[in-house]
């Protein structure tokens, strides 16, 4: 990212760089294990940490957004696993409150109106650590001990909603105007928030909402019947 920031590299090349970071990554055990083929897994594995990554790194549009939003679904991945009861997690507790105050830190001084700013260092770094953070192998893979797939998919989901949900309707809207997913634009959603009357600051706030009550669901459905969390 910081490599980026510099010298500006080609989309095609970071996107190589980063499969081969994510895959060795998955190497080391960090992986979702979401269906019963294991090839199935290392793939999705590989798609999740890139995807994730890069999802931080399109929401840095608006000055606190992707710090804003990485520091809430961390908050939500937190005490998730904080409410578990499994004791074998603290280090990776101990980590993402680590995380949550360095980003707490920075939020202070890139909120609207910022005075510092993340670049792709800072963007990428955040989507890698989340990205890694919701697998196996860091004690904090949320949905793990869940009995149904649609738990096991819907709550990391949910916790990442806004950047998932920006990063496919930013990725369609181009590919259905035939411009390239990595071009940067005034095509995102808080964007548009914007163009269609708030002010930034309010655009993000409410996008900090959204996150917030998608976390908050994200937490319910894991002690809810099936039934009601469908209806949520």
């Amino acid at each position: 990212g910081l490599f980026d920031d510099l010298f500006d590299i080609n989309p095609q090349h970071k996107l190589v760089g980063q499969i081969i970071v994510a895959s060795l990554l998955v190497i080391f055990g960090f992986q979702v294990h979401w269906f019963p083929s294991e090839t199935a897994n290392l793939l999705i594995s590989i798609f999740w940490i890139v995807g994730i990554t890069n999802a931080f790194n399109l929401l840095d549009n608006m000055d606190g957004l992707s710090a804003g939003i990485a520091f809430i679904a961390g908050l939500f991945l937190f005490l998730s696993q904080l409410f578990s009861g499994v004791e074998s997690i603290v280090p990776a507790l101990l980590f993402t409150s680590i995380f949550l105050g360095s980003l707490l830190g920075f939020l202070i001084y890139n909120f609207y109106p910022a005075s510092i700013f993340m670049g792709d260092s800072g963007s990428l770094l955040i989507g890698f650590l989340i990205a890694g953070l919701t697998t196996e192998a860091s004690g904090l893979m949320i949905g793990r001990h869940s009995s149904h797939l649609v738990f096991v998919l819907a709550i990391p989901i949910l916790i990442l909603f806004i950047p998932i949900l920006d990063t496919a309707f930013v990725s369609l809207m181009r590919k259905l105007s035939g411009l390239p997913i990595s071009q940067g634009g005034q095509d995102h959603s808080s964007h548009r928030m914007v163009s269609i009357g708030f002010s930034e600051k309010k655009a993000v706030l409410i996008l900090y909402g959204f996150a917030g009550v998608s976390g908050i669901l994200a937490m319910a459905i894991s002690r809810l019947p099936l039934g009601i969390s469908l209806v949520l």
